[in-house]
């Protein structure tokens, strides 16, 4: 952490904005940080029916928690992972995070995702936090499958309402899966897997059935 708080007394000795609950966001949405004191976070305030406010502290070079304020006094609601050492460090200048504010699926309410790993083939593992207009707080979205909380490379279809994922494999092909989000859940649906073949990419599609991968014909 001495390491990370070095880095950020050099990258931006003149940006405070954080001790005053101001954060700034770059145009598409991702969060910038600050440094007082001995903490390294930075305070958001989330659109919809009724404006959430949140804190996002970094731990160490791996971990964040994330915070809501309740009735003045932040309440740690999640620990998040991310790899501080892949964010866009400018020298003079606010440090770009890969945390971002956004209307993830288009329902009115700002939502708020983290890119929490970046693997290989270009494989963005991402936390999905949505806006709980019901609950008043942000709710992470969990895979009905497996119960993980990240999804690899994850888009909203506004038109059909559905979550897409894909993940790369490079040479061995990918794999893309639709979910339907529930609540909290996200529930599989359909999948598809491509495999090396002697010229191109075999594809097979799957539909989800009572926890099982069923292969369509």
């Amino acid at each position: 952490m001495k390491h990370l708080l070095l880095l950020l007394f050099t990258a931006i000795p003149y940006f405070t904005a954080a001790q005053n609950g101001y954060v700034a966001l770059e145009a598409d949405g991702y969060l910038m940080f600050s440094i007082d004191s001995l903490e390294t976070y930075t305070n958001v305030t989330l659109k919809g029916k009724k404006p959430l406010q949140y804190r996002i502290t970094l731990v160490d070079e791996v971990t964040a928690l994330l915070s809501q304020n309740i009735k003045g006094s932040y309440i740690v609601q999640d620990t998040i992972p991310c790899d501080v050492n892949n964010w866009q460090w400018q020298e003079n200048a606010p440090i770009v995070s890969s945390f971002r504010v956004t209307d993830f699926n288009n329902d009115g309410h700002q939502d708020l995702v983290c890119i929490n790993e970046m693997a290989a083939h270009g494989n963005a593992y991402t936390q999905i936090f949505l806006n709980s207009a019901k609950d008043e707080r942000l709710v992470k979205l969990i895979d009905a499958e497996t119960n993980n909380d990240y999804f690899s490379n994850p888009e909203y279809d506004d038109r059909r309402k559905i979550l897409i994922t894909s993940e790369s494999g490079g040479i061995y092909g990918y794999t893309t899966t639709k979910y339907r989000i529930i609540k909290n859940h996200a529930q599989p649906f359909e999948r598809t897997v491509a495999e090396p073949g002697e010229d191109e990419f075999i594809e097979r599609n799957y539909t989800y059935k009572n926890g099982n991968w069923i292969s369509v014909k």
